[in-house]
Formats: structure tokens, C-alpha cells, sequence
């Protein structure tokens, strides 16, 4: 298996580099690779390496962070703890799983600003409780959220590094071979996701089962998630199982109200959003037909990723054909989650999605993507094709200076003829055209 490369790398070593610097915080999902890359980048660039302090570790925890310890106390425990010198440049200073000790973000800090040479790094799950602290995190921390691999990064822990930089750059026209080798692999990362453990698993032995193995017990770790009685871990696996079965679909707040209340369904999504477990995606509030989207109330789920699809619905994934065949159709929701997925890495904010609603329409635009300061339409191949064409249609005449839109499905890539404002593409291309200006950054990474 080749270095699992990730975009984060970028973000850590701008970090490290920039000469007013605050803590690092890096936070994510369970199990998305945290520690993993804090840990990488520590071994490249630190001459004296890391020193991580586990805060799951409660009674460690009490002893750095105790309320009876001043901060240079903190330091001199430190030091005596780690047997080493925190030397300024030399050495990372990382505590690992914060949110098992919330209270220890304010010490940090606080450390921070006696020693400010130091370079201090946190990582964890966003607790709740970090809302109830006295510090606001944006402003005293730097953050950055590290998601599950992204179809390019997957591609190139497998040793396709050609292949990554060609989802990467823009769409043009590419060898038979190449387009069949991305087909393929897309359809493996349909099922194997983007959790590094599942990845290593399946590119070490190309086997489904020791990659699904794997995906159970990340689903277990999410199922367990626990938020108190506003969202207990009942209501997590209600949500997230519910999510599973209705990929791209728009759905209510009520749709999920069989098994537990709709107040606790907001509130479990709140949660499941701020760990970066499953995101609500919201309609668009202006735009074409504002009058209409004004009674929108509804919502997709998208969840961390797409490979736990399966593992949540217990069904098979089938294999990505040609385009007129109904395996496209029938898994034009998993391509939604999937495009989905690859906007959350490139897109500074939450994506949107359009939806009609004049006289009971079903159209659709899948996304919203915000290339190079516009708001770009994204339809993805569907059974109701005729609708999600019109939605196109009827966004891109509405926005005459929206510059394209695109059409996702798993053809080939055919430039644009005229003048026409459709951009056909093969999906795989979905995180470069929706990257804009911003691709060359994420291809020099990789």
C-alpha cells in the first residue's frame, strides 16, 4: 500500500509555518485519522519528535489540568511527566482526544500564551460541552476539520497516483483504459469508503469482507454516540439507519418521528452534524421561484460517508455499468452522498441543494456548488431525469451569470458544444469542477 496522503497535510503545515501561531485544533469524525496525521507531519518536521498526552486518560488529565495547578505547575508537570524538554520548534506538544477532558482546551490555551513558541496541537470529536466553555474556539484555536479520504486521496493510498491527479485536474477527454480504471475504482470506493482503516484493509488485500469487517465496528463506534437525553444513543441509530436507506432524497423532520420525537430528531441531527457524523442539507431560501422556496421545509441527510451505506442498510452495493443500464439509476442516491461528500472537502461552507415545488414538482438540482464566488448547479443521473433537466433549465435562465451547470453520470467526458452552459462530465469529476481555482492546490499535495 502507498502513503495515505490527505489534503489536511496543507492545513498542518501552513500551521507550522506561520510565525503568530495558535494551538492547533484538529478535529473530525471517530477513527477518521487524527492522530494518525498530527503523528506523520510530527515525525517529517520535528527533530525531537512528539510528545501526545492522551486525554482520554482521565486521571492523567486531572494531574496536567487540575484547577489546583497554576500554568508554569502545568509546564514543570509536563516536563517531569515526558522526560524531555519542550523545546520551542523542536518539539509538538499533542493532546489527543479532547473530548474526553473538555475542561483541558482552557489550560491549553492558556499554555499557549506563556510559552508561545511552542507548538501545541489538540485533536478530538467537537464535544458538546466545548459550547459551555468560557473560550471561543475560532478565536483561540485554530481549526480545521479532517474528513474521511476523498475519492482522489483514496485513489492514491491505493497506488493510483496518475489516476488521483486526474480527478484532480479539469475534465478533458481521457483514454478509454484510464476512464475504465476510474470507473472501476470509483465503484470500489462505493463500497469501501473513505475511513482509513477500511481503505488500508481493502488495499492491502482486495478483499470486500476485510474492509466491511472494519466498517462494522466504525458503525458501532457511531451508534454509540451518546448526547444525553436530548439525543440518546437510541435516537443516533434511528437517524443515522433512517439516513442510510434514503441517500439524496429530500425528507422531513417528521419522516423520522416513527420511532422518536421530532424535537429529539433536531436535536440528534444537531449533534450528529457537529461531530461530523451526518449533516442536514438545506434548500436554497432565494433564487429562482423565491416565492415557492419559501414553503420548502425540507432537507437532505448526508452522511460522513459513503461506504457506510451498506454497513447501515445491510444491502448490497451492485457495480457501476454502463450508463443505460438500471444499476446507474438505482444508485443515483449512493452517487448523491458521493458527490456530496467530495463538496465537503473543497467547500468553505455547508453545501445547498434547489428544489421546485410549484405544483407538486419533483425537479431538483442536486447541489449548489460555490465555484470561483458563483453558485454553480450540479444534477446527477436519476430516475426523474426530465425534471432535474428542467431544474437545471430553469436555474441557469434564472442566473445569467451563473457560468455553468453540471450534469454528472458515468459517460465519458465530452466537451461542451456553442454555447452551451451544460457541462457533462463523468462523476469522478465531481471534486475538481466544484474545487474552481482552488484544484492546483489540492493536486501539489498529492
Amino acid at each position: 500500500m502507498a502513503v495515505m496522503r490527505r489534503f489536511i497535510e496543507r492545513v498542518i503545515s501552513d500551521w507550522y509555518r506561520a510565525r503568530e501561531r495558535k494551538p492547533l485544533f484538529l478535529f473530525g469524525a471517530p477513527q477518521v485519522g487524527k492522530t494518525f496525521s498530527i503523528e506523520t507531519f510530527a515525525a517529517a518536521y520535528f527533530a525531537q519528535g512528539i510528545q501526545r498526552i492522551d486525554c482520554s486518560n482521565t486521571e492523567e488529565a486531572e494531574v496536567l489540568f487540575g484547577a489546583n495547578i497554576n500554568l508554569g505547575g502545568v509546564l514543570g508537570v509536563l516536563r517531569q511527566r515526558l522526560g524531555a524538554q519542550l523545546a520551542p520548534g523542536r518539539t509538538l506538544l499533542f493532546f489527543d482526544n479532547i473530548d474526553a477532558y473538555p475542561a483541558g482546551l482552557e489550560r491549553i490555551r492558556e499554555l499557549s500564551e506563556i510559552e508561545p513558541g511552542l507548538h501545541v496541537a489538540v485533536a478530538g470529536i467537537m464535544h458538546p460541552e466545548f459550547e459551555r466553555l468560557l473560550i471561543p474556539l475560532n478565536e483561540c484555536f485554530q481549526t480545521a476539520q479532517l474528513l474521511p479520504l476523498s475519492f482522489a486521496e483514496y485513489l492514491c493510498a491505493g497506488g493510483e497516483a496518475a489516476a488521483a491527479q486526474a480527478v484532480l485536474s479539469a475534465p478533458q477527454p481521457l483514454a478509454s483504459s484510464l476512464h475504465t480504471l476510474l470507473l472501476q475504482e470509483l465503484a470500489n470506493y462505493l463500497v469501501v469508503g473513505g475511513w482509513p482503516a477500511s481503505v488500508k484493509a481493502f488495499h492491502q488485500t482486495h478483499v470486500f469482507d476485510d474492509s466491511l469487517k472494519l466498517q462494522k465496528e466504525i458503525v458501532a463506534t457511531l451508534n454509540s454516540l451518546d448526547f444525553g437525553k436530548e439525543a440518546p444513543r437510541r435516537a443516533v441509530e434511528v437517524l443515522l439507519r433512517t439516513s442510510a436507506w434514503h441517500p439524496g432524497e429530500q425528507s422531513g423532520l417528521g419522516d423520522y418521528t416513527k420511532e422518536i420525537p421530532q424535537t429529539m430528531v433536531k436535536r440528534t441531527f444537531e449533534h450528529l452534524s457537529r461531530v461530523q457524523a451526518a449533516y442536514r442539507i438545506m434548500p436554497i431560501v432565494s433564487g429562482p421561484q423565491q416565492h415557492a422556496m419559501r414553503r420548502v421545509k425540507g432537507f437532505k441527510t448526508l452522511l460522513c460517508d459513503v461506504g457506510i451505506l451498506r454497513t447501515l442498510t445491510g444491502t448490497n452495493c451492485p457495480n457501476v455499468n454502463a450508463p443505460e443500464t438500471p444499476d446507474f439509476v438505482a444508485m443515483s442516491g449512493t452517487f448523491d452522498q458521493f458527490v456530496g461528500q467530495e463538496l465537503l472537502h473543497n467547500q468553505e461552507e455547508m453545501p445547498q441543494y434547489w428544489a421546485s415545488t410549484a405544483l407538486g414538482s419533483r425537479s431538483k438540482v442536486n447541489y449548489l456548488a460555490q465555484i470561483d464566488q458563483k453558485l454553480c448547479p450540479i444534477i446527477i443521473e436519476q430516475p426523474h431525469m426530465d425534471q432535474a433537466l428542467h431544474a437545471l433549465e430553469v436555474y441557469l435562465g434564472a442566473y445569467p451569470s451563473c457560468p455553468r451547470g453540471f450534469r454528472f453520470s458515468i459517460r465519458p467526458y465530452v466537451p461542451p458544444s456553442g454555447k452551451s452552459r451544460v457541462m457533462e462530465c463523468p462523476v469522478y469529476y465531481a471534486f475538481s469542477v466544484s474545487a474552481g481555482e482552488t484544484t492546483e492546490d489540492f493536486r501539489n499535495i498529492l
